[in-house]
């Protein structure tokens, strides 16, 4: 199964895993890695009928970034304060 991991070092993965037969979570082993937010990452939003990851920062801004490859794609600022919550609806990033 997917799985996404928020990060305090600015750094957000993507990674499979899962739970075993016991019901215990397995490790989680990174398969992207998106670098460049120069604060924490509070939130990421992940579009599953696009290969697009969004990112909500401290360093005030929200990322777009390109799930095949970790490249960023759009760097949004304009946030006053830390950005706590992003989300993807449709063709729209809401934060």
């Amino acid at each position: 199964a997917n799985k996404r991991e928020e990060s305090a070092d600015g750094r957000g993965k993507m990674g499979e895993g899962g739970d075993d037969n016991n019901g215990s979570a397995q490790a989680l082993e990174p398969t992207v890695t998106c670098g460049g937010h120069t604060r924490g990452i509070n939130d990421i939003a992940w579009n599953p009928v696009s290969p697009f990851l969004a990112s909500a920062s401290d360093d005030k801004t929200v990322r777009l970034w390109d799930m095949v490859t970790g490249e960023p794609l759009v760097e949004y600022r304009g946030h006053d304060s830390f950005v706590f919550c992003v989300d993807q609806y449709q063709h729209m990033i809401v934060s």
